[in-house]
């Protein structure tokens, strides 16, 4: 596993960018804020969206309480849940 930050020369950015060695990819942002905004999944949709066959999953983390799809493999996700117990 490999952990990368992405940036291009647009600025279209991703916090962390998981690889594995088979080459695929997870993206995650993190933000400290309870509302999200649709701007907040502008560098995991370009992630997506550049290299489909690759991407598995992208994810934001937020303040917020609840777990929300946010489009095709595409989803908000509170930091808390990294300390919750699994159903």
């Amino acid at each position: 596993m490999r952990l990368y930050h992405l940036r291009t020369d647009k600025g279209v950015e991703v916090d962390y960018v998981l690889g594995s060695a088979q080459g695929e990819l997870v993206g995650v942002e993190v933000k400290r804020r309870r509302m999200l905004h649709p701007e907040d999944f502008r560098g995991l949709r370009w992630l997506q969206g550049t290299l489909p066959e690759r991407f598995r999953l992208g994810v934001v983390f937020y303040t917020g309480e609840r777990s929300l799809p946010m489009g095709e493999r595409l989803w908000a996700v509170p930091v808390s849940a990294l300390w919750s117990k699994p159903l």
